[in-house]
């Protein structure tokens, strides 16, 4: 390992921070509940929302509306998530 130093100035000071979220419109929602809605819902897709939201943490609607299986990688058992809200920032994937 390098010697430690000092830098001069924060390199981070142009980066914008992120806004804070109300947290007066956020939930936790126990694995119970969540399991529950899975088991209600009759149509395999609509299973998978909630799970996906859930379990992987994506932005639903945003990031499971716009999947294809361009997407998912079955020989490396993966899954890209889509990133519509970071489009513009040249990060298509939240991967």
């Amino acid at each position: 390992m390098g010697e430690l130093r000092l830098i001069p100035d924060n390199p981070f000071e142009e980066v914008k921070q992120p806004k804070v979220a109300d947290r007066a419109q956020q939930a936790y929602l126990p694995v119970e509940v969540v399991e529950r809605l899975i088991d209600a819902k009759a149509d395999l897709e609509w299973k998978l929302l909630p799970a996906m939201a859930r379990y992987l943490g994506v932005r639903v609607p945003s990031e499971p509306f716009c999947m294809t299986w361009y997407w998912v990688n079955r020989a490396d058992r993966t899954l890209r998530i889509p990133s519509p809200r970071r489009r513009y920032t040249g990060k298509a994937t939240a991967s």
